[in-house]
């Protein structure tokens, strides 16, 4: 996984602050609720910001495999960490290239 490789430094996009010690994700100072697999995919996503992820490479970076042909595994842990950033005003911090992947704006 992606967390392992990049280190344990804390890392800064935008309103967002990854901490992987604490694997908690702030906005604007506030602590998130993301799952581990949810923080896995902000952690990547947030190594390269503005950088479109392919779904089948977060599957990789995250899962280590590849899931099932039509999974919409992606699409759904995208989706929860979608809301929990607008339950806290975040909206636009991640976008969506249709039919290819997600980006997080730097």
């Amino acid at each position: 996984m992606q967390l392992r490789q990049q280190g344990t430094a804390e890392v800064k996009c935008g309103h967002l602050v990854l901490q992987p010690e604490r694997r908690q994700v702030l906005f604007q100072g506030r602590a998130l609720p993301f799952t581990p697999k949810e923080f896995e995919i902000m952690w990547v996503m947030a190594q390269e910001p503005g950088k479109v992820f392919r779904r089948e490479e977060l599957t990789e970076l995250v899962w280590g495999e590849e899931l099932p042909e039509g999974s919409n595994v992606i699409d759904v842990h995208v989706s929860n960490i979608r809301t929990k950033l607008r339950d806290l005003g975040g909206y636009g911090v991640m976008r969506t290239v249709r039919g290819y992947g997600y980006a997080l704006k730097g």
